[in-house]
């Protein structure tokens, strides 16, 4: 999927009444972010168009906030004007291109984002992440044809993939989901971040026994929000669930 390249008219959830606007947040230097798509901010405290995480001093940290409603530029500027961040250009008597030279308006609510494929009727109530600034996805899926092995003596700690999605594995004791379905909490343990999958003690995994799990990982990809709906080919998206700014 590509950026937006120009304003989007983005559909909110309607009868979805919670929202939140955020402070005016300054543009990151040499960015442009458009009307209607998604705004991360960076670990400079600036808004960027979201997108998966990526390497660089600027995109290191990307925490995804909302949906960009307007361009602030000496004031509020008429709808439809995207924040087009760039050296050269002129708001006004602003010059642009310099990091917080503009601002834009966030609002957190339920607003509808273009689908990348994998979100489906089964993720409702599970977290996406953010693709490009349009479009969400649901991360990377493990299926449960893979394996893994309890130690038969020491910790029973099997290391996975780091970075799991809360909420989306699952183990069982024969491949593709079938035989006895293992419950978190009770037969099994995961530490989402570490990867890390810990049989407990009294639960229904013996030591030595094979276990078969599926899970998302969320590697390199940037939470957007709950998924509340699919509607007319979008994904509605809750931007208000698990964003750390509120």
């Amino acid at each position: 999927m590509a950026g937006l390249t120009a304003s989007r008219n983005t559909p909110e959830w309607p009868g979805f009444s919670n929202r939140y606007h955020y402070g005016l947040i300054p543009v990151e230097a040499s960015t442009s972010i458009y009307v209607g798509g998604m705004v991360a901010v960076n670990n400079n405290g600036n808004g960027v168009p979201a997108q998966s995480r990526v390497s660089g001093a600027t995109l290191s940290k990307l925490n995804v906030l909302g949906i960009c409603e307007y361009v602030y530029a000496g004031g509020i500027l008429p709808p439809g004007v995207n924040a087009l961040n760039q050296p050269g250009l002129t708001y006004g008597n602003i010059a642009a291109g310099a990091a917080g030279a503009i601002s834009v308006g966030v609002v957190a609510g339920c607003f509808g984002m273009d689908n990348d494929g994998s979100v489906t009727a089964a993720n409702l109530g599970e977290l996406c992440f953010a693709i490009d600034d349009h479009t969400v996805g649901m991360g990377t899926l493990v299926p449960n044809t893979t394996s893994i092995v309890v130690p038969s003596t020491g910790l029973p700690i099997v290391v996975l993939q780091p970075d799991i999605v809360p909420g989306s594995f699952d183990a069982y004791s024969a491949t593709g989901g079938g035989g006895t379905h293992y419950l978190e909490g009770t037969d099994f343990a995961v530490d989402y971040q570490a990867g890390l999958f810990i049989a407990l003690a009294g639960g229904g995994i013996a030591a030595g026994s094979t276990v078969y799990v599926t899970y998302r990982r969320a590697a390199a990809k940037v939470v957007a929000g709950e998924v509340v709906a699919l509607d007319g080919g979008l994904v509605y998206v809750n931007f208000l669930r698990d964003n750390p700014a509120l």
